[in-house]
């Protein structure tokens, strides 16, 4: 079984503060004047690239900031105190972004949003405990998804 329930994506963000004191970029490009908050592989020097989009064409930008870290909430921590523009999944900072703390930048660079879906076998052959699982995350994220059903009882 494969059910649907949300979606995420990448996208590229900053505090009110940081944007304040150094502008917003225009554009990918432009990243290249600005901090930015790069994630590096663990155990490894190595940074992840940031994949954006213009005219339909794959960007990649390797991260150019003076801080990278192998935390993803250290970096949006980082971010949200003004320490730089910060590209990460994007329910990683809907807090942050609902209390003001952070705001998105380069919208319409962002890479296409990708499907979330819970896979299992059928009910019939689940546990209660995973089936229980299923439900309270099915029902966490029903305000996301139409038309979603639960599983059946095991």
């Amino acid at each position: 079984m494969a059910r649907p329930v949300d979606s995420a994506g990448f996208g590229v963000f900053a505090s009110p503060e940081y944007v304040a004191r150094n502008g917003a970029p225009a554009d990918p490009r432009a990243l290249a004047g600005h901090e930015c908050l790069a994630y590096v592989y663990p155990g490894t020097d190595r940074r992840y690239p940031w994949q954006l989009f213009e005219r339909g064409a794959e960007i990649s930008i390797p991260p150019s900031g003076r801080l990278a870290l192998d935390h993803g909430e250290a970096l949006v921590d980082a971010a949200v105190e003004g320490h730089g523009i910060l590209y990460v999944q994007d329910y990683m900072v809907e807090q942050a972004i609902h209390e003001g703390r952070l705001t998105p930048i380069l919208q319409a660079y962002w890479p296409a949003r990708m499907s979330v879906a819970l896979i299992y076998r059928e009910p019939q052959h689940l546990s209660r405990r995973v089936s229980a699982l299923i439900g309270f995350l099915r029902a966490h994220f029903q305000p996301h998804t139409e038309g979603n059903e639960g599983p059946a009882e095991a």
